[in-house]
């Protein structure tokens, strides 16, 4: 007959058997059947992966320190990437070939923000790419799927819909062409221009009479214009059907539309 220390060893090695599983679960097992899985992780957590699926285990840290700066270790080769964002998970990106990528939120100058995908391998993290704000974890199992490619929709404070593609590098697609260019203020409007010396979308006021020419739509946050001295840039909007390619725009409570002298704006896909 088992005594109580055998029973109680027992039980003990079951849990940490079953802990593990559950640990390893986070990253290793959620591969959607087109290939790839998105999986968004917690500050200050170790996660295990299996890079090049060697069968060998690997692990993945992303912490900010004391200073607020952002960092991500991968078997204890660390790289600092920038000013972390607080509150924001990054964002691990995987294959069926062990192929692993990860984004990182940064607090990134004049207020905005960015996220920086790293590959990641056993002995060290190579920088692929930068697009603008951070994916809402809240659309982390809602990606579009074409062939064998998966869109991520969601980036918060911009973006659109982007393409895992086979390397597991991100590219914006699915924007939309606005049919009817120019359209003339009728009240102020706060939108984001681009700077040219500094590189970066700046905040600024543009007033009543100024005309923009809008060019392109997301259809999700963001339409793109130009003014009549060539500067570009975006406003910012909210849309009351993200699932589809109608619907208004809105600025807080005030339609887009109202900012303008126009009755409406149109769109090609």
């Amino acid at each position: 007959m088992m005594n109580y220390k055998n029973r109680k060893r027992i039980i003990l090695l079951l849990f940490i058997i079953t802990s593990c599983s559950i640990y390893k679960k986070d990253i290793t097992n959620e591969i959607n059947k087109e290939g790839y899985a998105v999986n968004f992780i917690e500050y200050d957590k170790k996660y295990e992966i299996d890079i090049d699926n060697d069968g060998e285990t690997d692990s993945v840290k992303v912490f900010i320190d004391a200073d607020g700066y952002i960092s991500v270790e991968v078997n204890n080769h660390k790289k600092t990437i920038g000013y972390g964002e607080e509150g924001v998970k990054s964002v691990i990106i995987n294959d069926n070939n062990g192929n692993y990528c990860i984004g990182i939120a940064i607090h990134y100058v004049n207020d905005t923000r960015i996220s920086e995908f790293y590959r990641l391998n056993k002995e060290n993290i190579v920088y692929m790419s930068a697009v603008d704000g951070y994916i809402k974890s809240a659309y982390q199992n809602l990606g579009l799927y074409v062939e064998d490619r998966k869109y991520i929709i969601g980036f918060q404070n911009t973006t659109g819909i982007y393409l895992i593609n086979s390397d597991l590098k991100l590219s914006l697609e699915g924007n939309y062409s606005i049919n009817d260019s120019k359209h003339t203020l009728v009240k102020e409007l706060k939108a984001y221009k681009y700077n040219d010396k500094t590189a970066v979308y700046e905040i600024t006021t543009y007033h009543k009479g100024e005309a923009l020419y809008l060019y392109e739509t997301d259809m999700q946050n963001l339409i793109y214009f130009k003014t009549e001295n060539g500067d570009k840039g975006y406003i910012n909007a909210t849309k009351d059907d993200y699932e589809s390619s109608t619907g208004e725009f809105y600025i807080e409570e005030e339609r887009l539309v109202d900012y303008f002298d126009g009755e409406e704006i149109s769109w090609a896909g």
